[in-house]
């Protein structure tokens, strides 16, 4: 979350007192976990630990100690954010305990690492009904005949993502994909650990059209059900109740449910069998009408969430919004509805994330222990406080080329006095455009192009590709460009995903003056070298929930992109560029200048008229040096300087 007060500055560890402090709070919880029957909802923790302490390490050196214990009552998964991360941590975790199971669960589109083919032989045929179908291995793979026998596809007993299934308890990484589609192994769960954020995989906004959810031009389905839907759309275009407006036309909870079972009951089905030809299920599968399915499903699933939250009389996850113009100038609105997927809480729940907010933390994970581990960076922190450096003004404000000039004499710079490398991070907005600078003409949509060295120094954006890449830990500096600028529309979505039947209604935006795309401006604070807190102008959201969600979308990026230099536990310290004024929570800055001030590589105050008049004094009229100094007498000043102060004398 933002840092809002100015007087409570981290509580600084040390380095090995953070890694003990790590391992000490993962072995006390699974101590205590052990303690909670079965049939209770398990215990959670939530670890938030600097970035660069080693808490994934950390971690897998509990997992390897305390394996065997945990694999008896079943599966450990480990989350972190991608494949290739997963496989990372895997290696990392045989070296710790080759003897314990453990493998990496590869998707069927994944590489098999043996053939270099895809793991499942029908990967693009899975990929195209998982939209489509409950079950893609019921689809494709084998389930029961009309008779009862249960019948395979011909490759399925050659496939290589059925092979890898482990047949006894396993230490298990994966991707958080996993978190939104969930996990295909049979069998219990002893342990989950979720590695870094993963708000994005656990909340989703989904839209329908009114056009969908009237079935506009379709048979006529019945005037109760019309009604109902008249009734939900004309509450929320007048942002009036929706289960108010329900109750005053008569209907109740059991209406809402019998809708929502008869739209189920009402959808076609995709008619696929494992044994067809593949040819067949091609055409199966291109003859099906998708969109009429997602139509159904959204609008049974507005009838679920009103299910669901009647008792409550209100709700803030169903919204209406206008998403542009159609054809003929005619404005199209369709229903949204937010929700999250609740995290399982069947077994023991660890979070570990350098950017864990106590309120999202409480909100995905109640009554989780939360956990502060912080410790201090080794390293140079400049950031200029004039400037927030949008992406918008890099590329089309006024003095944007200036901007993007002065920015490139900022980054050769560095890199030059960067021995061993220096990082510039950015949007891929700007990367874009700081490379078309370099050499116009060129191509610069792909993504190699836009690594490309940048005067010297290499470039990487803002994003989740960056959360545990180790590849600049030995790099002298990092220049950071901007940030991330998430949307007030993105931010709020996610507020009524996680918080929009909470007990305190929602302090929104969206619909007000600000929601252009601005965040209303509030106070922030720099952290200093020496623990203080100096008062910033930010925007942020009025809402301590929203403020919570905008730091973890915007912050947390820039801070996450930092930790690849890998300040803390360095041996020298780094230098760190910051070229905008958000203030970033939990990083000490060294020195605050000015725009100007770090282009012309000089501190603030030397650019002040007041210094450049002083210096103008320090030399005679002439031009030469005062060679016995200056006199600061009324008199002195009148004989010495009354060129550079004619004012005064």
């Amino acid at each position: 979350m933002l840092i809002t007060t100015l007087d409570n500055p981290p509580d600084w560890m040390s380095l090995d007192d953070a890694r003990r402090c790590v391992s000490e709070e993962l072995h006390g919880f699974l101590d205590r976990a052990a303690t909670v029957p079965a049939c209770e909802e398990q215990p959670a923790l939530a670890l938030r630990v600097s970035a660069g302490v080693g808490k994934t390490d950390g971690a897998l050196r509990v997992l390897a100690a305390r394996g065997r214990e945990l694999l008896k009552g079943g599966h450990v998964l480990v989350f972190v954010p991608s494949h290739d991360l997963a496989e990372q941590a895997h290696e990392d975790f045989e070296r710790f305990s080759a003897e314990l199971p453990s493998m990496v669960l590869r998707g069927r589109g994944a590489t098999n690492p043996a053939t270099d083919a895809p793991m499942c032989g029908k990967a693009d045929l899975a990929s195209r009904i998982s939209r489509i179908v409950g079950s893609v291995k019921d689809g494709l793979c084998e389930t029961k005949d009309f008779l009862g026998k249960r019948r395979k596809a011909s490759c399925r007993d050659a496939c290589a993502y059925f092979a890898q299934l482990p047949r006894q308890n396993s230490v298990v990484f994966l991707s958080h994909s996993y978190l939104r589609s969930g996990v295909p192994l049979a069998g219990d769960v002893s342990l989950r650990i979720i590695d870094e954020k993963c708000l994005g995989q656990l909340t989703y906004s989904q839209g329908l059209s009114i056009e969908d959810w009237l079935e506009v031009g379709a048979p006529p389905v019945g005037a109760e059900l019309d009604k109902a839907r008249g009734t939900v759309f004309d509450a929320l275009r007048a942002g009036a109740p929706v289960i108010r407006a329900l109750r005053d036309k008569g209907f109740d909870k059991i209406s809402m449910k019998r809708f929502a079972q008869d739209e189920r009951r009402g959808r076609q089905a995709l008619e696929i069998r494992p044994w067809s030809p593949v040819n067949q299920q091609e055409k199966q599968i291109e003859a099906f009408d998708l969109a009429a399915l997602q139509a159904s499903r959204g609008r049974a699933a507005i009838w679920s969430l009103l299910a669901t939250v009647w008792d409550q009389d209100c709700t803030e996850r169903l919204t209406l919004d206008v998403v542009g113009s159609g054809e003929g100038g005619a404005t199209c609105s369709s229903i949204r509805r937010h929700g999250r997927r609740d995290l399982p809480r069947d077994a023991p729940l660890v979070l570990l994330d350098a950017d864990a907010d106590p309120v999202i933390t409480e909100a995905i994970a109640p009554g989780a222990r939360f956990v502060r581990v912080d410790v201090k960076p080794v390293a140079n922190v400049v950031q200029i406080n004039d400037r927030t450096f949008s992406t918008s003004s890099m590329i089309a404000g006024a003095d944007a080329k200036a901007m993007r000039a002065g920015v490139l004499s900022v980054v050769e710079r560095e890199a030059a006095k960067a021995p061993n490398g220096a990082l510039l991070i950015a949007t891929r907005k700007v990367l874009r455009q700081l490379q078309q600078e370099e050499s116009p003409g060129g191509d610069h949509a792909s993504d190699e192009a836009l690594l490309r060295p940048l005067r010297g120094a290499v470039p990487r954006w803002f994003g989740p590709r960056l959360q545990g890449v180790n590849d600049y830990k030995n790099f002298d500096t990092a220049i950071v460009i901007g940030r991330l600028e998430p949307g007030v529309a993105a931010i709020e979505d996610q507020m009524r995903a996680l918080f929009g039947d909470g007990d305190a209604p929602l302090q929104l935006l969206k619909h007000s003056a600000g929601a252009c795309g601005w965040f209303p401006a509030g106070q922030g604070a720099y952290l200093t070298d020496r623990d203080e807190f100096v008062p910033a102008a930010t925007r942020q959201h009025p809402d301590p929930r929203g403020a919570a969600i905008l730091s973890l979308n915007r912050e947390a990026h820039t801070i996450q992109a930092l930790a690849r230099l890998r300040a803390v536990g360095a041996k020298s310290p780094k230098r760190i560029i910051l070229v905008s004024s958000v203030p970033l929570p939990g990083v000490p800055v060294n020195c605050l200048t000015s725009w100007k001030a770090l282009v012309a590589n000089r501190p603030a105050i030397e650019l002040s008229s007041k210094f450049k008049c002083l210096e103008k004094a320090m030399f005679s009229a002439c031009g030469e040096h005062l060679t016995d100094g200056l006199r600061l007498s009324r008199r002195g000043i009148a004989e010495d300087a009354r060129h550079a102060f004619p004012g005064k004398t």
